[in-house]
Parts: C-alpha cells; sequence; structure tokens
C-alpha cells in the first residue's frame, strides 16, 4: 500500500512537471510570435518614418528654394515699383510741360455784321488790369476808344498802333491823342493790316474784325479771343517791333 501511494506520488509528479513545461512552451511560443508582429510593425514604421523624413528633407529643400525665389521677386517687384514712380513722376512733369508750352484757350470766337464783336472789344478792354496794347487797321467806332480812355484814366498803360493810310477826319486816332493815350501810326511802307489787341501780355483778341461801322454793321467779319501766354507773349514782340518802328 505504501508503495503504491510513492509510485501515484511519483506519477503525480511527472505529470505536473511535464504539464509545466507544455504549459511554458505554449507561452513561449505566444510571445515569440507577439515579438515577431512587433518587430515586422516596427520595421514597417522605421520605413515610414525614413521616408517621412526623406519628404521633410525634399520639401525643406524645396522651401528654401521657394523662399529664396520669393525674395528675389520681391526684390524686382520693389525696384519695378520704384520704376514706376519715377516713371509716373515723369509722365507728370512732362505733361504738366506740354500743357505749359501747347495750352491755348480760346476764350470765345465771334462774328459780325450785328455779332458780339464790338460788346467782346469793349468788355476786354474793361477788363484788362495793367496794359493794353493795340495794332489796328480801321478804327473809327467811338464806343470803343471811350473805353480806351477810360482805361487809361484808371492807369491802365494803353499804346495803339494805327495804320496811316486809315487816319482820317473820322479815325478815332485824334480823340485818343487829345486824351493823352499813346498813341502812333504805321510807317511801314506796306499796309499795317493787323487787328489786335493784347490784354496784360496774356490775352489776344484777334481777327479780322476791324473797329468801325462797317466792320461791325456792314461786313463779315471774325474776332477770336486767346487766352495762351505763349500766343500773347508773340503778338507782344510784333507790338514791339511795329510800335517802335512807328511815329
Amino acid at each position: 500500500m505504501k508503495r503504491t501511494s510513492i509510485v501515484i506520488t511519483l506519477v503525480s509528479l511527472i505529470i505536473g512537471i511535464a504539464g509545466g513545461y507544455a504549459f511554458s512552451y505554449e507561452e513561449t511560443s505566444g510571445l515569440q510570435s507577439e515579438i515577431s508582429t512587433l518587430s515586422i510593425d516596427y520595421a514597417n514604421l522605421n520605413s515610414s518614418y525614413n521616408e517621412l523624413k526623406t519628404n521633410y528633407t525634399l520639401l525643406q529643400s524645396d522651401f528654401s528654394m521657394l523662399t529664396t525665389e520669393f525674395n528675389h521677386l520681391n526684390a524686382t517687384y520693389e525696384q519695378l515699383k520704384d520704376d514706376y514712380s519715377m516713371l509716373n513722376e515723369s509722365y507728370i512733369e512732362l505733361q504738366e510741360a506740354y500743357e505749359q508750352t501747347n495750352y491755348t484757350h480760346i476764350l470765345g470766337v465771334y462774328y459780325s455784321p450785328d455779332g458780339e464783336c464790338e460788346e467782346k472789344v469793349i468788355e476786354w478792354i474793361g477788363k484788362a488790369n495793367h496794359s493794353l496794347h493795340i495794332l489796328i487797321y480801321s478804327f473809327t467806332l467811338d464806343s470803343v476808344s471811350d473805353a480806351l480812355v477810360n482805361a487809361q484814366n484808371r492807369g491802365i498803360a494803353v499804346k495803339v498802333v494805327f495804320e496811316k493810310s486809315q487816319i482820317s477826319q473820322y479815325s478815332e486816332y485824334w480823340k485818343l491823342r487829345n486824351a493823352g493815350v499813346p498813341v502812333r501810326n504805321d510807317t511801314n511802307s506796306k499796309s499795317m493790316h493787323h487787328k489786335v489787341m493784347i490784354v496784360d501780355d496774356a490775352v489776344v483778341l484777334t481777327g479780322s474784325f476791324n473797329w468801325s461801322q462797317n466792320g461791325q454793321k456792314n461786313n463779315n467779319e471774325n474776332l477770336v479771343i486767346l487766352d495762351d501766354e505763349n500766343v500773347a507773349s508773340s503778338y507782344s514782340k510784333e507790338f514791339q517791333n511795329i510800335w517802335e518802328d512807328s511815329i
């Protein structure tokens, strides 16, 4: 009986040891499988990481290149902006210069017979601030000579050159001279056919209109009023040349 008990105990011990080995082997095998799976996952993750790292490096390089290109383009833009600003300033200066040298403002165009020619001549005599220089072929309108005398009396420097062949008993030459207005008759051997009044060296009244009853009532005449200092300067030189050559 005792022997049987010992045998049973030994068999139980052997079975226990064998079972323990069997359990340990199965556990180890499971762990090794998990380790293998984790190793594969790690390898995949490591590969993805290296790929991302490579892509990041490439992106960094591209970003650096784009930054350099942007800075270059921005510098070019700023230079072009400065160039445009300078060109725009030059354009404005040229435009202003062009307008100053070429700008002629036509203040009015008038016609006779029975137009406004006489009235406009008198109106502009009244607008004068410092000077009235006149070259006139035929001048017999009392209304215009009265306006000139009034201008002289209010301090306007009035000078009138007449065509000598037109100084008759009807000419306003005598009234103006007697009123103290500086008048001269043209001594040119040819007719002085100008019909010009220069107001303040700035505005010019010119055209075919003679300051006469025929010019106002009977003839087809014209009067143009120009606001242009360059034109006025040219007419002033012509006036001065004729004035100096007249008596």
